[in-house]
C-alpha cells in the first residue's frame, strides 16, 4: 500500500504540476500561470524509449469558402497528438483600446483520433479564424500546445443575377432563369408576383443547382401588367435576400394601328395619280390606350405625334423637305415595356418646284434624273450622250437611250447569279476597243456565281468574271468564264487556282476596270461577313488565295501577267499568287483615275475607319491586322490564336508593313460609313475651274458625295490631313450612289440604286432658266417664229400659252413648251389641242402636226410608256391671239391595288423564317397577286438613319424568308413591299411591312 500511494501521489502531482499545462501566450489572452515551470517535468525518465516526433500544428478548414454574414460555419480539423484534447475555436476581434487580440469563441474536445468539427457564426465583418489545442497530457504522455495556420474569413455579398423578360406572350412558356451568388445547392429559391402596388404572393419555387442557378415559371395566362421578384430563403443561417421589383407586360408585342394621312394639300404625279404637297396632317388610331406614338418616314425619325382628346394622335407632316416621289410613313408605339408599329402608308408626294435650300448641292449646281424605273442598279457604262448600258443586281444589263429603258435586257446571267443581300451582278466595264458607236465588242462581269437555286441560302460560295460578246446590241454567242472555276458552288479549298472564295452575305467583287497597259483589274472582297467573328478575313493576306485582294490578269485567259509583283511562272501563270497586284484588303468597292492617272481605290471599312488608297504594285493594305491607320478586330490578334495576324507575309519579299491610306475619315453614324472610290472632276470641263483639280467620291451609307485633293495627299501626312474633305453633295441630291462617271457631256453621271435612277449634277454656267422635272420650260418669241433665241424663257406647272410673260404680244406670237416628266408605267391617254398652228411630240415621235393646216386642231391617242423619263415639246403659233394650247395626260384605267401582310405579325427572332402573302388587284377586280415580285431589304441602322442592302426577291403570291442579322448584328431591321404589274402596264408597289428582330432596337423597332 505505502508504495501504490507513493506511485498515486507522483502521478497526481505531476498532473498538477506546472510545466504540464499549456503555456500561456500574450496574444492568447490567458494569464500566464505564477508557478514556475519545472523543466524536467513531462520528460520521459532516463532509460526509456522516446516516442517518434508529431505534428504541432492543427490543421484547420473552413467551409464554406465564401461565407456569409450569420451563415453557420464548419470549422473542422485535427491536432497533431492523438487523443481527445481541448480545442478552442479563436476569433481575432479588436479590443476596446484598439488592441487586436484572440478571443475564444467555441469550445470542444477532439476525438480520440485527433480530428474535430464545431460550428460557428460567420460575422458580419472581416476576420481570422484560428484553433488552439493547450498544452496537456494525453495517455499518460504530455501534449505539446498546437495552433493552427489563422484562416482569413471575408463574408460576401448575396447577389441574384435573374433575367426577367419586359414582356411574354399570353399563355406561353416564360422562364425566370438565373443565378445566386455566392452558390448554396439546394438553396431554395422562390418568384413572387403582384399587381402594380398589390400583396406579393410565390408563384413559383427551384432549388439552386451547386452552381447556383435556378429556373423559376412565370405564370402567364392573366394578361396584364405585374411585378416580379426572385426571392432566395434563408438557409443554415444566412439571411434571406430578394432581387429589386421588375416589370413584365403579359400581353402582346405589337400594339396594332391604322394609320391615315389627310389629303388637304393633293396635287398629281407627273403622270396624273394622285399625290400630297404642302403639310398633310397624319392621323394615328392606336387598338389601346398607348403612351407615346413617334413617326416615322422612309424608315427615319421624323418627329411626335400628339395626343386627341379622342385618343388618336397626330402629326404634321412637311412634305415640302421630301424629294417628289414615292414615300412611306410609319408609326412606333409605346406603351409601358410594350412597343409596336402601326400599318404603314405610302403616298407619292409632288412639289410646286424644288426649293433652293434643300437641293443638296453648292450655289449653281443641281441633279437631273436622266433615267428612272430601273430595279437595284449596280453599275453602268456610257455608249454615248444618249444611250448607256446599266447593270442591275438580278443579272441583267439594260440599253437606256435618251432616258427610257428598254422593256427587254441586252444581256441576260440572272439564272445563275446569286443575288441577295450585298451579293449579285456588281462589276461591267467594256473592252478597251469596244465600239460604243455600235454596242459592238467585249463587256465584262463581275458576280456572285449561283450554281442551283435550291442552294441559294447556302453558306460559302464563290464569284465570277465572265465575257459576253455583244454584236450591234444584241449577245452574240454563250457567255465565256475568264477568271473563277466553271460551275463550282464554292471553292473545294480556298488554295484553288482561280477560284474566288466567299461566304456570308458580303464583301464580294467590286470593280472590273482596265489599266493603261490593257490588263484588267479585279477587285475582290475578303468574302467573310456574317454574324459574329469571322477568322476567314486573314484571307486577306494569304498570297495563295484570291479573297480580299486587286487582281491584274490577262482579260483573254484570267491568267497572271509577267509583271505582276508575285509572279512565278510556275504552272503556266495559273497560280493565284500569279494574278495578286495587291492586298490586305477588306471590301473594295470601287475604283477610280485621279488626273495623275493614279488608280484610286475605296476600302470599306469595318467598326473603325473608311479609307482611299493609291493602288500600287505589290501592296499590303493591312487588313485585317489594321484597319486603314488603326488596329484591326481584336479576335484575330490573340495570342496563340490560329489563323492569326503575326507572321502571315510569306515569302520574304512580301512588304510586312502595311502600305498607309491616302485619306481615312471615322467609321461612324455623322461620318459615313461606305466609301466608294470616284473619278477626277478634271475630266469635267462643264464646272467650274475650282473645282478641276479635285477627286469625287462617295459614302454610300451616308449618301454624300465629297471633294478631296489626291495630288496633295500622302500617306505621311498627320491624320487631320488625312481625314479632310469637302462636302459637294448630301442625301437630298445623291440618294444612295454606288457608281459614279464623267459623261460624255462633262459632268458627273451617277447610280443611285435606290430609288433605282440614272441622274447627272449639272452646273448652270451661263444663267439660262433651268426649269424642275416634271415642268415645262416655255421658251416665247414675240415675232411668231419658232427659230433663233427666245424673247423670253419661263418655267410652267402647265403647257398653256396664257398669260404672257411681258413683251410677248398678244396676237401673232409662238411659244415652245419642252419638259421631262417621269411615268410609273402602262397605258395613257394624251390630249393635245390648239387654237392655232400645233404640233405635239412625245420621245422623238411626232403625234401632232397641224403647222401649214392652220385652225383649231387637237388629238387624243393612247401609247403605252415604260416606266422612266420621257420627253414632250408642245409647239403652238397664236394667229387669232386667243392663246389656247393645252397638253395634258392620264394613265387610261386606275392603277391596281397590291398589299402584303405577314400573319407572324412585326417581330421575331434572329433566324426566323417567316412567310407572307399578297393581295392584288387590277382596275376591274381582277385577281393578279400571281404575279407579284415582293422585295425584302436589310435596314442597317449605323445611327438614326439607315442605308439600304437588298435581301431577298420573290415572285407569286405568297413567299418567305430567313430573317438574320448577319449583315449588322444588333443594328437591323427589313421592310418588305410587293409590286404588281397589270394587263395596261401600270405598275403599283404595296406599302411596306417592318419586320423586327429581338435584340436589335433600332428605328421603328426601338
Amino acid at each position: 500500500m505505502p508504495t501504490a500511494l507513493a506511485v498515486g501521489l507522483v502521478l497526481v502531482l505531476g498532473l498538477l504540476a506546472p510545466s504540464a499545462l499549456p503555456a500561456a501566450s500574450a496574444a492568447s489572452g490567458e494569464p500566464r500561470s505564477p508557478v514556475a515551470a519545472t523543466p524536467s517535468a513531462g520528460r520521459p525518465e532516463a532509460g526509456t524509449r522516446t516516442p517518434p516526433a508529431r505534428r504541432t500544428r492543427i490543421i484547420l478548414a473552413v467551409l464554406p469558402r465564401r461565407p456569409v454574414a450569420g451563415e453557420q460555419l464548419l470549422a473542422r480539423g485535427a491536432v497533431g497528438a492523438p487523443g481527445r484534447r481541448p480545442v478552442r475555436l479563436q476569433l481575432r476581434v479588436t479590443d476596446a483600446e484598439g488592441e487586436r487580440r484572440w478571443r475564444t469563441v467555441e469550445r470542444v474536445r477532439s476525438f480520440p483520433g485527433g480530428r474535430f468539427r464545431v460550428r460557428l457564426v460567420m460575422p458580419g465583418t472581416p476576420t481570422s479564424l484560428r484553433a488552439v489545442a493547450p498544452r496537456t497530457w494525453v495517455g499518460g504522455r504530455p501534449a505539446r500546445r498546437e495552433v493552427s495556420p489563422a484562416r482569413r474569413l471575408v463574408p460576401v455579398p448575396q447577389t441574384i443575377d435573374a433575367t426577367f423578360p419586359a414582356l411574354v406572350v399570353p399563355g406561353s412558356e416564360a422562364t425566370i432563369a438565373g443565378a445566386a451568388t455566392p452558390a448554396r445547392r439546394g438553396r431554395l429559391m422562390g418568384l413572387q408576383q403582384r399587381t402594380v402596388g398589390g400583396p406579393w404572393e410565390f408563384v413559383s419555387f427551384d432549388r439552386q443547382d451547386r452552381r447556383g442557378r435556378f429556373a423559376l415559371d412565370l405564370p402567364t395566362e392573366d394578361a396584364g401588367l405585374v411585378e416580379v421578384r426572385v426571392v432566395a430563403g434563408r438557409f443554415n443561417g444566412a439571411p434571406l435576400v430578394r432581387t429589386a421589383p421588375s416589370e413584365v407586360e403579359i400581353g402582346r408585342e405589337g400594339i396594332e394601328a391604322t394609320l391615315r394621312v389627310t389629303r388637304g394639300a393633293e396635287t398629281t404625279t407627273d403622270d396624273g395619280r394622285p399625290a400630297l404637297s404642302g403639310r398633310p396632317e397624319v392621323v394615328v388610331r392606336p387598338a389601346e390606350p398607348v403612351s407615346a406614338v413617334e413617326m416615322y418616314v422612309d424608315a427615319q425619325p421624323a418627329g411626335s405625334a400628339t395626343e386627341t382628346e379622342d385618343g388618336t394622335w397626330v402629326w404634321t407632316w412637311d412634305t415640302v423637305r421630301l424629294a417628289d416621289g414615292p414615300h412611306d410613313v410609319v408609326a412606333r408605339l409605346e406603351k409601358g415595356v410594350r412597343r409596336g408599329v402601326s400599318q404603314a402608308v405610302r403616298v407619292d408626294t409632288q412639289q410646286p418646284a424644288s426649293p433652293a435650300a434643300l437641293t443638296g448641292l453648292p450655289e449653281g449646281f443641281r441633279a437631273e434624273t436622266l433615267a428612272a424605273g430601273l430595279f437595284l442598279p449596280t453599275t453602268f457604262e456610257v455608249l454615248d450622250a444618249r444611250r448607256v448600258l446599266v447593270a442591275e443586281k438580278s443579272g441583267l444589263v439594260r440599253l437606256v437611250e435618251d432616258g427610257v429603258v428598254a422593256p427587254e435586257p441586252v444581256i441576260d446571267i440572272s439564272d445563275h447569279v446569286l443575288a441577295r443581300d450585298d451579293v449579285g451582278l456588281i462589276a461591267m466595264t467594256l473592252a478597251p476597243d469596244f465600239d460604243r458607236r455600235t454596242t459592238t465588242g467585249e463587256v465584262y462581269l463581275g458576280y456572285t456565281y449561283l450554281e442551283d437555286p435550291a442552294q441559294a441560302d447556302r453558306f460559302e460560295q464563290t464569284h465570277r468574271v465572265t465575257r459576253v460578246v455583244l454584236r450591234d446590241g444584241v449577245q452574240a454567242g454563250a457567255e465565256e468564264v475568264v477568271l473563277g472555276t466553271p460551275d463550282v458552288a464554292a471553292c473545294p479549298v480556298p488554295e484553288t487556282p482561280g477560284c474566288l472564295p466567299f461566304v456570308g452575305t458580303g464583301h464580294a467583287m467590286g470593280e472590273l476596270l482596265f489599266d493603261d497597259r490593257g490588263a484588267l483589274l479585279v477587285t475582290v472582297g475578303d468574302g467573310a461577313l456574317y454574324a459574329g467573328q469571322s477568322p476567314e478575313a486573314v484571307r486577306a493576306q494569304d498570297l495563295d488565295v484570291l479573297a480580299g485582294k486587286v487582281l491584274r490578269v490577262d482579260p483573254d485567259t484570267g491568267l497572271g501577267l509577267p509583271d505582276n509583283p508575285y509572279y512565278s511562272g510556275a504552272g503556266a501563270a495559273s497560280q493565284n499568287r500569279d494574278r495578286i497586284w495587291a492586298y490586305g484588303l477588306r471590301n473594295p468597292f470601287r475604283l477610280g483615275v485621279d488626273a495623275e492617272g493614279d488608280v484610286i481605290l475605296g476600302d470599306v471599312g469595318e467598326d473603325a475607319a473608311e479609307e482611299l488608297d493609291r493602288l500600287e504594285r505589290g501592296a499590303n493594305y493591312g487588313w485585317p491586322c489594321v484597319e486603314a491607320d488603326r488596329p484591326g478586330p481584336s479576335f484575330l490578334r490573340e495570342a496563340g490564336r490560329e489563323p492569326s495576324c503575326p507572321s502571315l507575309a510569306e515569302p520574304p519579299e512580301v512588304p510586312t508593313a502595311p502600305t498607309p491610306p491616302i485619306h481615312v475619315y471615322p467609321h461612324d453614324p455623322q461620318a459615313g460609313g461606305s466609301v466608294s472610290g470616284g473619278v477626277a472632276l478634271a475630266g469635267a470641263p462643264a464646272y467650274p475651274a475650282a473645282y478641276r483639280d479635285r477627286f469625287l467620291y462617295s459614302d454610300y451609307a451616308l449618301g454624300e458625295m465629297r471633294l478631296i485633293d489626291t495630288a496633295s495627299l500622302d500617306p505621311t501626312d498627320d491624320a487631320a490631313e488625312r481625314a479632310a474633305y469637302e462636302s459637294f453633295a448630301t442625301r437630298e441630291a445623291v440618294a444612295t450612289p454606288v457608281r459614279t462617271r464623267i459623261g460624255p457631256d462633262g459632268t458627273v453621271w451617277f447610280l443611285t440604286i435606290f430609288p433605282g435612277e440614272l441622274r447627272r449634277i449639272v452646273h448652270d454656267t451661263d444663267g439660262a432658266t433651268t426649269c424642275d422635272l416634271g415642268t415645262w420650260r416655255a421658251s416665247w418669241f414675240a415675232d411668231g417664229e419658232l427659230t433663233g433665241t427666245p424673247d423670253a424663257v419661263t418655267c410652267e406647272q402647265t403647257a398653256e400659252a396664257f398669260p404672257r410673260p411681258p413683251g410677248i404680244p398678244d396676237q401673232g406670237s409662238a411659244v415652245s413648251f419642252e419638259g421631262r416628266f417621269r411615268f410609273a408605267g402602262g397605258a395613257y391617254e394624251f390630249v393635245a389641242t390648239g387654237a392655232g398652228p400645233t404640233r405635239f411630240v412625245l420621245d422623238d415621235e411626232v403625234v401632232l402636226d397641224t403647222f401649214g393646216v392652220g385652225g383649231d386642231s387637237g388629238e387624243r391617242f393612247v401609247r403605252t410608256l415604260v416606266p422612266g423619263i420621257h420627253r414632250a415639246r408642245l409647239d403652238y403659233v397664236d394667229e387669232r391671239g386667243i392663246a389656247a394650247s393645252r397638253a395634258t395626260w392620264e394613265p387610261t384605267t386606275a392603277f391596281p391595288e397590291v398589299a402584303v401582310t405577314v400573319p407572324d405579325g412585326t417581330f421575331h427572332a434572329p433566324g426566323d423564317e417567316v412567310s407572307w402573302q399578297v393581295t392584288a388587284t387590277d382596275a376591274a377586280g381582277a385577281d393578279i397577286a400571281d404575279s407579284a415580285t415582293t422585295t425584302l431589304q436589310i435596314l442597317h441602322y449605323p445611327g438614326e438613319v439607315p442605308h439600304l442592302h437588298p435581301a431577298v426577291r420573290e415572285q407569286g403570291r405568297t413567299g418567305s424568308a430567313r430573317l438574320t442579322q448577319d449583315h449588322a448584328e444588333g443594328r437591323t431591321a427589313y421592310r418588305l413591299t410587293a409590286s404588281v404589274t397589270d394587263s395596261a402596264g401600270h405598275p403599283a408597289t404595296s406599302a411596306p411591312v417592318y419586320l423586327c428582330l429581338e435584340g436589335n432596337a433600332v428605328g421603328v423597332c426601338s
